[in-house]
């Protein structure tokens, strides 16, 4: 089965990423990105726990929780597993920042405010 292309999906979750409304807190910034990115590959019928399909750029919960860096400061951030791609960087307050750092670390690919 042909799933939609990891672009086409990453698309999606920036868009409900967005659209959700601002978080309070770190751990509510946490299950935000997760909770989303399980219902962005629910939704294309991505088989469940197959990392080869499934995106996994914000996988915290199913990694190594050391793989997060700076969790004594603020922000912290994680580099996406699979690819090294992506940074998510998250602040005390919720604010979310995506960056895509293999292309161009400088640009900002998503900015989300915190509460």
């Amino acid at each position: 089965m042909a799933f939609p292309p990891r672009a086409v999906r990453l698309n999606l979750f920036f868009e409900k990423l967005l659209a959700h409304p601002p978080v309070a807190d770190r751990k509510e910034a946490l299950s935000l990105l997760v909770r989303i990115m399980a219902e962005v590959e629910d939704f294309y019928g991505l088989p469940k726990n197959d990392f080869t399909t499934r995106m996994g750029v914000f996988r915290p919960q199913e990694n190594n929780p050391n793989d997060w860096k700076d969790l004594d400061s603020d922000p912290c951030y994680w580099d996406d597993s699979l690819t090294k791609t992506h940074r998510t960087i998250v602040y005390n307050n919720g604010r979310i920042i995506i960056k895509n750092i293999k292309s161009n670390p400088a640009v900002v690919v998503l900015d989300k405010s915190g509460a």
